[in-house]
């Protein structure tokens, strides 16, 4: 009788032992839902703030007195848009003692967590920049003050600034490719006092960070395209693509770039479909002036200090990119509008 209850209990503890074993169930990622897009189908401002500084150019002509310019482009000027059939382009004609500021400016309204994606074609010549000269790729603001944090390439790497960030990528670090489109997308959570982003570029992680200035839930600021070092003289931006989603939930598996809900992005002269139109919290609206900080050299090293403009964007570094390498071992992250004429009114969106 003994003998007998020993064989059946031996099936039970191999059972018992290969359910332990089993690997758990995969944890469902939250729900995407779009929120705002720009391919620079609809024209400027279309989808964008009503504000230029001076800097934009419907046909493509730099206007007078200014260092900079953008425009929209179609194929027959950039015959490898991204998708659709037009894209954004932002150059440099010449030296100034402020930051180059050629760029749309978005404000909104995002609910976190969140994700951006977006296209970047650069093209510049990395032997006529110094170490300390930077251009912008990114600004993300969860606050109407302009106190942001950003993304870069300085020193031919990609980096952050305005907050306490890493490089997580491949090392050694490699350079920023040049003349060939990239993608990125960012991870935001901003949890109230502490917020936190992620980056991935071509589908790999590169960068994180978290970001404690200003307390927010949303993403209320931003901007893409040509902002750099007024001491640069030269280079070509090209942004197509933009898209902003929401998620129910935070995205947990860090290892895993966020899809896109968005239609896959038409290619060669195609139009790309849009995801359900943009809700009135993303509609651009006016907000407060902030004052920008003292100005200060382009081409000096920034270097992080406390009282850093309370993050605002100033000349100095890039939005006052006060930005130092990143800790090491340390999971941690690292730009807006000059006071120009604009459209008869001279204010910072």
């Amino acid at each position: 009788m003994a003998r007998r209850r020993a064989s059946l209990t031996c099936p039970l503890v191999f059972l018992a032992l290969l359910v332990t074993t089993l690997p758990a169930p995969a944890r469902a990622q939250p729900t995407a839902t779009p929120f705002w897009r720009s391919g620079f189908e609809t024209g400027f401002p279309g989808e964008w703030l009503d504000y230029d500084n001076g800097s934009y150019t419907a046909t493509g002509v730099p206007n007078g007195g200014f260092a900079e310019a953008w425009t929209i482009v179609d194929r027959t000027q950039l015959p490898d848009v991204f998708a659709g059939d037009h894209a954004y382009k932002g150059w440099l004609l010449a030296a100034q003692a402020d930051s180059h500021r050629a760029y749309p400016v978005l404000h909104t309204d995002v609910p976190s967590p969140l994700c951006n994606s977006f296209m970047v074609w650069l093209d510049v010549d990395y032997g006529l920049l110094t170490a300390p000269e930077w251009v912008h790729f990114a600004t993300w603001g969860n606050n109407p003050d302009w106190a942001v944090h950003t993304m870069s390439v300085r020193d031919r790497k990609l980096e952050m600034a305005h907050l306490a960030w890493s490089y997580i990528g491949p090392t050694p670090q490699p350079d920023f490719p040049l003349r060939q489109w990239v993608r990125f997308t960012a991870y935001v959570d901003y949890a109230g006092a502490s917020g936190y982003i992620r980056v991935w570029q071509d589908g790999v992680p590169v960068l994180e960070g978290t970001y404690s200035t200003v307390a927010g839930t949303s993403l209320q600021r931003a901007h893409w395209g040509m902002y750099a070092s007024g001491s640069i003289t030269q280079g070509v931006q090209y942004n197509d693509e933009i898209q902003l989603w929401t998620l129910d939930g935070p995205w947990t598996d860090l290892d895993v770039e966020p899809p896109s809900p968005y239609a896959p992005a038409a290619q060669d002269g195609g139009t790309p479909t849009d995801g359900p139109a943009a809700a009135d919290a993303s509609t651009p609206t006016d907000g407060p002036t902030p004052t920008d900080a003292p100005a200060g050299t382009d081409t000096a090293a920034p270097t992080d200090a406390a009282g850093d403009a309370g993050g605002f964007e100033t000349a100095t570094g890039g939005c006052g990119c006060q930005s130092a390498p990143p800790p090491s071992g340390g999971a941690l992250l690292g730009s807006a509008m000059m006071l120009g004429a604009a459209r008869g009114r001279r204010r910072r969106p």
